[in-house]
């Protein structure tokens, strides 16, 4: 989200014309983390308290829809059929 945010001038001034990024849940920061620590085994859903982390550090997808809807920029998820490419709007 970080660099998305760097990038909010850019979007602004419609330089950016494309962004492609990968969502999961491995953007909480504590699961993240978590993941990197050797011989830990922590919860791999967040729990409630970093959800609410998540949502105020908008990192959900709902979140980033609407943030790029505001710049003017329409979301897709990325996909393939019959070995095509498929683009499905996120709404």
């Amino acid at each position: 989200m970080a660099v998305l945010r760097g990038a909010t001038n850019l979007m602004r001034e419609g330089k950016l014309h494309m962004a492609l990024l990968e969502y999961g849940d491995k953007a909480s920061h504590p699961i993240w983390n978590a993941m990197k620590a050797r011989r830990r085994s922590d919860a791999a859903a967040p729990t409630p308290q970093l959800l609410a982390q998540a949502v105020a550090d908008g990192m959900t997808l709902w979140s980033l829809q609407r943030w790029a809807a505001q710049l003017g920029y329409d979301t897709f998820f990325v996909g393939a059929h019959a070995e095509r490419p498929l683009l499905v709007p996120i709404r």
